[in-house]
C-alpha cells in the first residue's frame, strides 16, 4: 500500500476512517503483538476486557484468560495452518466466564507478519470478541425516524430484542395484555414483518452489528489511535493481511 502524495495524509485518514468505524463494532476488535501484548482495541473490547470476566489484560499488557490466568495462546500461531480454518475465517474458542454468563467466542485471525519476532509493535494478529449476553438498545428517535414507531412502540422493540415476552412487556411498560397486542401489530404493520420472531430478526439485522456513534466530547477514543493504525501501514512492506 503506498501514499501517492508523498506524506502520509491520506494513510492518516484512511485509519482515522477505520478506527471510528471499528468503535462502533458491538463486536471487540483487538489487536495484539507477537508475544500477545495489546496494541490496540475497540471500545466493545475495552469494556469486555474491563470487565475482568473471561479475557483481560494483565500487568504486562498481554491478554491472557480470567479463568487461570494463562496467556492468549499466541505461540499457537506460529504458523498460518496453526489458526487457519479451512474456510479461511479463523480459529474460533469459546472462552469460559467466572460469572456464570455464556462463554465469549472468539475468534483469532492472524496477519501474514513475516518478521523477524524482534518487533512487538506490529500487529501479529486480530481478536475478534463476541459477548452473547451484550444488550442491543436502538435509541428511539433511529425507531421513529426509520420505522416511524412511537415512544411506547421503540421501548417494546428494545425489550423484545432483549428477549423479553409479552407478557414481560407488560409488566415493565405497565400496559395491559391488550394494549401491549396493539403495539406489537403496529410494529409488524410498520416493519412489514409476519411474526415476532421475523420481527426481532429484522432489527437485529439493521442494528445488532453496531452500536450509535459516541458524543465527541465523551468519546474514549484513543486520540494516538490514528497515527498508531498509519505507522502499520506505513510498514505495510513487511507483512500482508492473511
Amino acid at each position: 500500500m503506498t501514499d501517492h502524495n508523498g506524506n502520509g495524509s491520506n494513510l492518516r485518514d484512511l485509519a482515522a476512517i477505520v478506527l471510528g468505524t471499528l468503535d462502533l463494532l458491538r463486536t471487540g476488535v483487538v489487536m495484539i503483538g507477537i508475544r500477545g501484548q495489546l496494541l490496540w482495541a475497540n471500545r466493545a473490547a475495552e469494556d469486555i476486557l474491563n470487565a475482568h470476566d473471561g479475557l483481560e489484560v494483565d500487568a504486562k499488557d498481554c491478554l491472557h484468560f480470567s479463568h487461570g490466568s494463562c496467556r492468549f495462546p499466541v505461540e499457537n500461531m506460529s504458523t498460518r495452518t496453526a489458526v487457519a480454518s479451512s474456510d479461511g475465517y479463523g480459529e474460533i474458542k469459546y472462552v469460559h466466564r467466572p460469572s456464570g454468563k455464556r462463554d465469549l467466542m472468539v475468534i483469532s485471525r492472524r496477519t501474514s507478519y513475516v518478521g523477524d519476532g524482534r518487533d512487538n509493535h506490529m500487529p501479529f494478529a486480530f481478536v475478534f470478541i463476541q459477548d452473547p449476553d451484550l444488550a442491543v438498545h436502538v435509541s428511539q428517535s433511529e425507531m421513529h425516524q426509520l420505522y416511524g414507531f412511537t415512544l411506547t412502540e421503540g421501548r417494546m422493540a428494545n425489550l423484545l430484542m432483549e428477549g423479553s415476552t409479552l407478557e414481560e412487556c407488560c409488566r415493565r411498560l405497565a400496559i395491559r395484555p391488550s394494549t401491549a397486542r396493539m403495539h406489537m401489530r403496529n410494529l409488524l404493520d410498520k416493519t412489514g414483518t409476519r411474526g415476532q420472531r421475523e420481527l426481532v430478526c429484522l432489527l437485529f439485522r439493521n442494528h445488532g452489528l453496531m452500536n450509535a456513534p459516541p458524543v465527541p466530547e465523551t468519546s474514549n477514543c484513543n486520540p494516538d489511535g490514528p497515527q498508531r493504525v498509519f505507522n502499520i501501514i506505513h510498514e505495510a512492506r513487511i507483512y500482508t493481511w492473511g
